[in-house]
Parts: structure tokens; sequence; C-alpha cells
């Protein structure tokens, strides 16, 4: 068994922003280990809520499954957003650069 571990980057329209980390729904043998925001590892264990600017750290049980766990992170809204910055982003990351 080959182990598949991810990050991805939080987008301004993602689906998952304002969601606490607990409530992502994920596939069978998929795994969120916690979140890296300002270089800090937060704990999945520590319920935290996802902003965007942050990245989510997954771990699939089998490297087949990275392609179907990643396509699921990096959900978006259907709408495209235009804001300058994230509503949700409390540490005023800019999302432009």
């Amino acid at each position: 068994m080959a182990l598949g571990l991810i990050s991805v980057k939080i987008q301004i329209n993602n689906c998952w922003c304002g969601l606490s980390l607990n409530n992502v729904k994920l596939p069978p043998n998929c795994f969120l280990i916690g979140i890296v925001r300002e270089d800090q590892v937060i704990s999945a264990s520590t319920e935290p809520t996802i902003y965007c600017g942050d990245e989510l750290l997954g771990l699939t049980m089998n490297s087949a499954q990275v392609p179907a766990l990643k396509f699921l992170l990096q959900k978006t809204h259907p709408i495209y957003y235009s804001f300058d910055e994230c509503l949700l982003n409390k540490l005023n990351i800019p999302v432009r650069s």
C-alpha cells in the first residue's frame, strides 16, 4: 500500500472557506491532517476553521486516490468572485498579486 500526501492552497471562492476542517466530506480512506497558516501547522484535532490562503494537508491510504482528494479540496463555488480580498480572510492575506 502506497500512501499519498497532498497540500492544497485554499483560493478565494473555495467551497470549504468558513467551514470547520472536520466538516469536509472525504472519500473513503482519505484524511485531513491539518492546516498550514502563517508558517504554523494547526492540527485537525483542534477543529480549525478553513480560511482563504490556508494550505490543507491531506493523506490518502492509496496513492491512486490523490487526484480525487485534490479535486475535492479544490472545489469552488460556481459563481466567480471579484473581491480584492476574501471576506472570510481573518489574516488579511492578499488574494491577488
